[in-house]
């Protein structure tokens, strides 16, 4: 079921962008467009859209708690570590940023002497 309200979706949706390609170089086939265009967003807007809000609704309910739940213990237990990890990290960008300084205020000193 979900497979083939995901496969109408993309067709759909190509349909839709096709369609408006048409418009633009047919102004003939502009008012049959307009209606299946207006017919597609019916559609969507009645059937699949309440779908996907109700698939969406149960993932969160019985799903994502617990995904949030372990994400938070697992922060939780490597905080220190990133925090270690982080303070040095930044000690090592400073010292070769105070290197990369050095080097260019020697270029810069060796184009001043010539």
């Amino acid at each position: 079921m979900k497979k083939l309200i995901f496969i109408f979706l993309i067709f759909s949706f190509a349909f839709i962008l096709f369609s408006k390609a048409l418009a633009i170089e047919n102004t003939e086939n502009k008012e049959w467009i307009e209606k299946v265009l207006i017919a597609t967003k019916e559609k969507l807007e009645k059937e699949v859209f309440p779908v996907f809000k109700k698939i969406w609704r149960w993932f969160k309910e019985n799903i994502w708690g617990k995904i949030i739940s372990l994400f938070e213990a697992e922060y939780e237990k490597r905080k220190p570590e990133v925090k270690k990890e982080f303070k040095k990290k930044t000690e090592e960008i400073k010292k070769e940023l105070l290197q990369f300084l050095k080097m260019i205020q020697e270029k810069v000193c060796q184009l001043f002497r010539k």
